[in-house]
């Protein structure tokens, strides 16, 4: 998704959940559930971490300044993906 100094990745796990179903009860789900969940995930190619809001602003302490006033210019919130791609691509250009 974003690469440079921090790199940012995206997992997909992909779960399929039994059917429930209970005719006695006449409940549940009769059909297979697909169930997927997504993380990202940034840093370094030797070590990547869960992208946490907490997380990204500990890796960028060294611009920490310059990012916080980009992050409020543009009205960026860390927590939404688009925002956290935005921020990397920022931090990996300067």
């Amino acid at each position: 998704m974003c690469s440079g100094k921090v790199n940012l990745y995206s997992l997909t796990e992909t779960t399929i959940l039994k059917p429930n179903y209970n005719t006695a009860l006449v409940a549940g789900n009769e059909n297979f559930q697909i169930v997927k969940d997504r993380s990202l995930l940034f840093g370094t190619d030797k070590a990547l971490r869960a992208a946490s809001k907490k997380e990204v602003v500990k890796a960028w302490k060294d611009k920490e300044d310059e990012m916080k006033k980009f992050q409020k210019v543009n009205k960026l919130n860390p927590s939404r993906e688009r925002d956290m791609i935005l921020m990397l691509d920022y931090y990996n250009s300067r």
